[in-house]
C-alpha cells in the first residue's frame, strides 16, 4: 500500500514527495513520480494536476 505524506522542498531546491510504503517511508523527487508504478496515482488530485501542468510546461524536473 503506498499512502501520500506530504511534500517539501530539498537542499537542491526541488520539490520532493514524502510516502509511506508498507510502512516504510520513501521520497520521491517530482520526476520519478511517473517513472515508478502506483506513486503518481496515489497523489491527491489537485496535485496531480499541478505535476502535469509543470510536466506540459517543460519545467526543470522533467
Amino acid at each position: 500500500m503506498i499512502r501520500y505524506m506530504g511534500t517539501h522542498t530539498n537542499a537542491d531546491g526541488a520539490t520532493v514527495y514524502a510516502f509511506l510504503v508498507n510502512g516504510v517511508a520513501r521520497e520521491l523527487t517530482e520526476d520519478a513520480l511517473t517513472r515508478v508504478p502506483g506513486y503518481f496515482e496515489s497523489l491527491p488530485a489537485p496535485l496531480q494536476a499541478q505535476v502535469e501542468a509543470r510536466r506540459r510546461a517543460g519545467k526543470p524536473g522533467w
